[in-house]
Formats: structure tokens, sequence, C-alpha cells
């Protein structure tokens, strides 16, 4: 049985077979969240403003900071109650890929488990802002990619982490 995202009062996920299905939307930034962002311009010495790929942009106070940033930069950090970003730290040497932030369950999996299998079988060093943004860090970056594009693509398929094994030669791996 297929149900679909309307049929019933606040429903977002595609229903098929009992299995949820979550639709693309939108990142909501919530307090306490860990993003990552790009800085895309300074406001008078007074704050640095970062896109993190959502429907505002956010602000990190120069005072409240012990780095200087530049335009362009990677930036990770905490979403304030006051919606500015605190705790930043750059991001550096790592390529930037964002995917879907509905699939973002998915790529991390249960207690980081799939996170970790990519990490293993890419010899990469990855993390994951709430955001749908994913930085990967040394390794077989291109592996790492062509594995995070297969979970997100088979996102609504039970067993990805099995099939993720299986594919890219995790033998060792119980």
């Amino acid at each position: 049985m297929i149900t679909l995202p309307g049929d019933k009062k606040d429903q977002y996920y595609l229903m098929i077979d009992g299995i949820e299905n979550p639709i693309e939307y939108a990142y909501i930034p919530k307090p306490g969240d860990i993003v990552v962002g790009r800085v895309i311009a300074e406001k008078k010495n007074v704050a640095y403003i970062i896109d993190i790929f959502s429907y505002y942009a956010l602000s990190a106070m120069i005072k409240t900071i012990n780095i200087e940033l530049k335009i362009g930069d990677f930036v990770l950090g905490t979403i304030s109650q006051n919606d500015n970003l605190e705790d930043i730290r750059v991001i550096k040497n790592a390529l930037i890929y964002r995917v879907p932030t509905s699939k973002l369950s998915r790529i991390v999996g249960t207690k980081g488990q799939m996170i970790k299998l990519i990490g293993q079988l890419s010899k990469s060093k990855l993390g994951v802002g709430r955001n749908g943004v994913v930085w990967i860090e040394g390794g077989e970056i291109s592996k790492a990619i062509n594995i995070i594009d297969d979970i997100v693509r088979r996102a609504h398929m039970k067993d990805v982490l099995d099939y993720i094994k299986s594919k890219y030669g995790d033998k060792d791996e119980n």
C-alpha cells in the first residue's frame, strides 16, 4: 500500500508497505544543532555572516570568537539560542559535500554505524552537520562520495548497511 503526503494530516512521509520515506525538505535551524556553513560577509568588524544552506544566514559575533575568519571559509559551529553561530572551528583541507537533509539519518546510521563504515571503507575522516553538509578529509574521497550517493539513492530501502558492506568490500565487519 502506498500513502502519499497529504493523505493524512501533518504527514511528511511517503509510506510504502509500512516504511516511512521522508520527502525532501529544507533544513530548519534549531538551537543546539551543529552545522557547517560558509562565511559570506563581514559586518563592520562586528560579526561574520555565515550561510548555513538554509532559508536564512546566521551571524558569528567577532568579539565572541577567538579566530579570524575570511570570506569563503567553511566553518563548523553550534547554533545558539539567539540564532548566532558559536564554538566555531574552521574546516581546512576537506571536501564539502551537500546531501538532502531528509537522508542524513541514513548516512549517519544507527549509533553512527554507517558514517563509521564510510570512513573505514574510504580511509577518510568524515563529519556531518545537521544542515546536510558532509565534510570529508583525506583517504579516498571519491570512494566516500560514491558510497554516500549510493546511500542517498537507496535511503528508502531496508538493509542499506549490508548492501554497502557487500558492494564496497568490507568483508571483515560483522
